[in-house]
């Protein structure tokens, strides 16, 4: 298992996203059929939050994911616990549940400190078209 070393809020969202694309049953998941197709993996695992009207409804499943604002307080001047929330769309809740299952699996796999937070569906505005979201804690730098 690799543990990657406290980040930055903005290191981590683009370490996260270096993870995720050289993950091979992640992009099977995604139906990313080449992780060099950087507009594809954009498309698909989006570095940013996105109001459920503007959400591309035509992909199968895709999440996107980033910091919320929080108020991150902790005892140690130099930390803070961000809430970093991980958004999940998809047309076929089985793709979905893999989705969430592979999401999880690598967060814990290399970021020990990570662990879900809380979690739940909620309405994309679109029939047929499910979301799904949980919220993880990571340490950050101050």
């Amino acid at each position: 298992y690799r543990r990657y070393f406290m980040k930055h809020t903005v290191e981590l969202i683009d370490d996260l996203f270096l993870l995720f694309i050289n993950d091979q049953e992640l992009l099977d998941i995604l139906g990313i059929k080449d992780k060099t197709d950087i507009e594809d993996c954009n498309r698909k695992i989006k570095r940013v939050l996105e109001s459920s009207d503007i959400v591309d409804d035509t992909l199968e499943t895709f999440f996107v994911y980033n910091f919320i604002q929080s108020i991150a307080y902790t005892p140690n001047y130099l930390v803070n616990k961000n809430l970093l929330e991980f958004r999940l769309y998809g047309h076929n809740r089985p793709s979905m549940n893999k989705l969430y299952i592979r999401l999880k699996t690598l967060l814990k796999e290399n970021y020990q400190e990570i662990s879900v937070i809380t979690e739940g569906a909620f309405s994309t505005g679109s029939n047929g078209f499910y979301g799904y979201m949980f919220r993880v804690r990571p340490f950050t730098w101050s």
